[in-house]
């Protein structure tokens, strides 16, 4: 099996001036034009390599990469099966459907901002309707114009036991090549032998506010480990923008998905919702309305017999104009497991000081993890975690006390324990590319602040006390 890596994806600054057109199937075209109409060499931005797949070194450097990258493969024969078979094979299947329109957007009614009271637009309903069908019902659906259909379930569930088993296979691969990451792989050893004796050294007390896994944090409801499901998608359904953490394989069976892409860092073009709200991880700004004037995104075709492997936080966006089967691998990528790290140190304030004292702190905890990883400088940091509730925000506005001069300063106690806590984040946030950085930040941010201050003042604390 070969497989292509198209280079034209690692540098953000060429992908935003990159027309369409420079990523034709066929590489026709000798040069493209950025927005300015300064020529770039195509042959510069997407520099072709052939590996081989079964050569877990050569498999552990195209990972290395860090870019989407198209693999075309035997491995999964797309003759081996049929829409008929699967109708057969599935037997009843949990489906969700919608009316208007086709475009699904993760959703997850137990992120913070879901089971609160004290702010209703901040609130998500769930616009698309469930049901239980028979899979010849659903597989019959798929390119009815009366609706619009997708389902997922464990692939081992769907597909016929040889090819189950050549699919599970591809993250083991992965293992071997040393892609999987235990603990924060990428993180100095001594540096993260230095937390733990700082941890062991110092006195926490019982009400110190205590460390959290990303999972108990309601932060991330992402999936942990590895998984592989099977999605069976109508005509026209499209998953709405957004990112994962776990590094995706994707392997169209039936039908050819069409997947747009975004790096790391066109975060803030797409504008995140809150790490807290139902629809973590999703971009608010759809590149595809006709009002969207940001960069371009890079269009790639995946046919069956070929494969699109996507790192973590890279964005994108998936249709097709026909129905399709799929099934795709997560792999827990060495970036989630490093923000499991950080979620599960404490954050260096107590619940039984003032709300003004916990409100100081937390300004200066923040301030510190700007200046410590390098995302400032802070009010731009700022505004950039306030254009995720700005959008959304139409509660009135809770008061909180953002005088700093007449509440005086920290004391030299507070500004020390601030200071160990902002490090110690920072040496695991700062292994990571500044745009995935970032991303993390604005999130662990989010959380640091409805764990200090609660969610009564979020907003004002983000748009009043970070921003002045």
């Amino acid at each position: 099996m070969r497989l292509l890596i198209f280079a034209s994806l690692l540098f953000h600054p060429a992908f935003a001036g990159v027309s369409d057109s420079c990523l034709k199937k066929d590489h026709e075209q000798n040069s493209c034009k950025n927005e300015n109409e300064s020529p770039l060499t195509f042959g510069a931005l997407a520099q072709a390599l052939e590996l081989d797949w079964d050569n877990n070194m050569t498999f552990e450097k195209a990972l290395s990469y860090d870019r989407p990258i198209l693999f075309r493969t035997s491995l999964l024969n797309p003759k081996e099966w049929s829409f008929t078979e699967l109708a057969e094979r599935l037997g009843e299947v949990l489906v969700r459907r919608k009316y208007e329109d086709g475009n699904f957007r993760y959703f997850n009614p137990h992120r913070l901002l879901s089971e609160q009271d004290v702010f209703p637009s901040l609130r998500a309903t769930q616009d698309y309707a469930e049901g239980i069908v028979t899979g010849r019902r659903l597989v019959a659906s798929l390119d009815s114009k009366k609706g619009f259909y997708y389902a997922s379930q464990s692939a081992r569930a769907m597909l016929p036991p040889s090819l189950a088993a050549r699919v599970a296979v591809l993250p083991r691969r992965a293992r071997a090549a040393g892609h999987i990451g235990d603990g924060v792989a990428e993180t100095d050893e001594g540096s993260l032998r230095s937390i733990q004796e700082s941890k062991e050294r110092s006195a926490v007390t019982e009400t110190a506010i205590g460390a959290k896994s990303e999972e108990e944090s309601g932060v991330v409801a992402g999936r942990r480990g590895e998984g592989t499901q099977a999605w069976v998608s109508g005509a026209h359904v499209v998953a709405m923008t957004h990112y994962d953490t776990s590094d995706n394989l994707y392997v169209p069976l039936l039908g050819t998905k069409l997947f747009d892409l975004f790096p790391p860092e066109a975060h803030s073009v797409l504008r995140l919702y809150p790490s807290l709200h139902a629809h973590y991880r999703q971009a608010q700004v759809d590149p595809a309305a006709p009002s969207y004037s940001g960069p371009k995104a890079i269009h790639v075709a995946v046919h069956p017999g070929q494969m699109l492997f996507l790192p973590p936080y890279w964005f994108h966006r998936v249709t097709q104009a026909e129905g399709t089967f799929a099934a795709n691998l997560w792999v827990q990528s060495a970036r989630h497991a490093a923000m499991e790290q950080v979620y599960a140190l404490a954050i260096p304030m107590e619940d039984t000081w003032t709300l003004a004292r916990r409100t100081r702190a937390s300004r200066a905890f923040v301030a510190l993890l700007v200046d410590a990883t390098h995302t400032g400088p802070l009010d731009q940091f700022s505004e950039e975690l306030w254009k995720r509730y700005a959008a959304i925000f139409r509660d009135p506005m809770p008061l909180l006390d953002c005088a700093w001069e007449e509440q005086g300063a920290l004391v030299e106690e507070d500004q020390s324990r601030l200071a160990d806590g902002a490090a110690k984040a920072a040496i695991i946030l700062n292994t990571m590319p500044l745009a995935v950085r970032t991303i993390n930040l604005l999130n662990y941010v989010e959380n640091v602040a409805v764990r200090a201050l609660g969610i009564e003042v979020l907003p004002a604390f983000f748009r009043h006390c970070l921003i002045d």
